[in-house]
């Protein structure tokens, strides 16, 4: 079948497909597009600025916007997919090679992105100041799951930590630490 193209008037070929589907009234997408009459006049949610938008947008949610970065704009503060928005959220507590993450968004020295250790925080909690990045806290009793402050103890930094355990490993004389060095921070 001949047919002509709704906005140039150039002459093309379309089939019965075409027809069937309300196809086949322009000659190029670019026509298409360029066609004010299938154009709504909208109001931007964002700035209000007057803007045309394509029906088939409005109907998918699209054309309230009179650009991505209006769009964009509207979205900050209003994220459904975040924390507790989310579908896929667990709690905020996650095991890692044995250690527990807790989502902790605000936190200065995150480990990973809004994500810090739980013994990190309750040493935090309990000495009631943050720790700094280079201080370690050391499982008394190997168990990395453990948190409880009577089995945390805390080395200056990472030097010291991993010296303890060389030397444990190596079975020097040193004494095993068995209490936590937290406890006596404020006696």
């Amino acid at each position: 079948m001949k047919s002509t193209c709704k906005l140039c008037g150039k002459e093309i070929t379309i089939t019965k497909w075409h027809v069937r589907h309300s196809r086949g009234k322009y000659c190029s997408r670019a026509c298409c597009s360029k066609d004010k009459s299938k154009r709504v006049k909208r109001r931007c949610k964002y700035c209000s600025k007057a803007f045309e938008a394509l029906p088939g947008n409005v109907k998918k949610g699209y054309g309230f916007f009179c650009s991505h970065s209006c769009y964009s704009k509207d979205l900050i503060g209003k994220s459904t997919n975040n924390g507790k928005r989310n579908g896929q959220w667990k709690g905020g507590r996650r095991i890692v090679g044995g250690y527990v993450f807790i989502h902790n968004p605000y936190h200065p020295f995150p480990v990973e992105t809004n994500y810090c250790l739980e013994h990190r925080l309750v040493a935090e909690k309990y000495l009631k100041r943050f720790l700094s990045p280079s201080e370690v806290i050391h499982h008394i009793n190997e168990i990395k799951n453990d948190n409880r402050i009577e089995n945390l103890y805390l080395f200056k930094d990472i030097g010291e930590h991993t010296s303890y355990h060389n030397s444990i490993r190596d079975k020097k004389e040193i004494e095993q630490i068995t209490e936590s060095n937290l406890l006596n921070c404020f006696t």
